[in-house]
């Protein structure tokens, strides 16, 4: 990956941003860049641009402050020209600013976020006494997407191994999770329902990593759920920018599952 390319100047004015961790860096993701790429904004009909940046392991506290990653990275940017970096010897960690800097570059009408999966790796300790951090760095980033003028789509993570974390503790935090995001004014998919663990790699230590059919399961019961919410939030999107312009009063209504 050529220096530079993952930060936000490179990726460019964008209607979506779209952010992830390394449940996005594979068919999953691809599979939703595409489909939102080739839809049509509903009042302009002209394709929607797309921006996006997945960082392998990173999480909501990452996102705050900017992080590092060892393990991958992947941007793409308005034109659809994408760039990526696998994990090998070779590698150098790749160094990413904090979500407010994509924010303020790109300047998306809509901001989606696939996040959750890698606090769901920690060990059950460390995981619990990190657990209160997590939804206070989480909120900070949905208030950064508000201040930034920005509606917001927040993707669960999906089933995980039983043998990454019980069942009841992944209910629990996804319930958390959702509760969470939509006190911040922002949808939620909830992933639970439309992800199969019996997809997860054999050979995966974490527990968290689709097979390439799974991922595209996965995608594929999503897109069904997000293409609404994102029509629904572009026609806020485009009543609240009349709105700002002052050209006519509108409330835009926000929404929640």
């Amino acid at each position: 990956m050529p220096a530079g390319v993952i930060y936000p100047d490179w990726i460019g004015r964008s209607d979506i941003l779209y952010v992830g961790d390394s449940e996005s860096l594979g068919f999953f993701g691809d599979e939703l860049y595409r489909a939102i790429s080739s839809t049509r904004d509903p009042v302009t009909s002209q394709n929607l641009t797309v921006g996006s940046i997945w960082i392998c392991g990173s999480d909501a506290e990452d996102w705050t402050n900017g992080g590092v990653s060892s393990c991958g990275a992947r941007a793409c940017d308005s034109d659809k020209n994408c760039s990526r970096t696998d994990r090998h010897a070779s590698s150098k960690p790749v160094r990413y600013p904090g979500l407010r800097a994509y924010l303020e570059k790109v300047q998306p009408r809509i901001t989606l976020i696939a996040l959750g999966a890698n606090v769901l790796t920690r060990p059950l300790p460390d995981f619990s006494r990190f657990y209160p951090a997590y939804f206070k760095a989480l909120s900070q980033l949905l208030g950064e997407i508000s201040r930034a003028g920005s509606l917001c789509i927040w993707i669960g993570p999906p089933q995980l191994s039983p043998l990454t974390k019980p069942l009841t503790t992944y209910a629990k935090f996804n319930r958390d999770l959702r509760i969470a995001v939509r006190h911040g004014n922002c949808l939620y998919i909830d992933s639970n329902q439309l992800s199969d663990r019996s997809y997860i790699q054999p050979a995966d230590k974490e527990g968290v990593h689709y097979q390439k059919e799974g991922e595209l399961l996965w995608a594929r019961r999503t897109w069904p759920q997000l293409r609404p919410d994102l029509m629904e939030l572009l026609y806020d999107s485009h009543a609240l920018a009349r709105y700002r312009n002052n050209r006519i009063p509108t409330q835009v209504l926000s929404r929640a599952h």
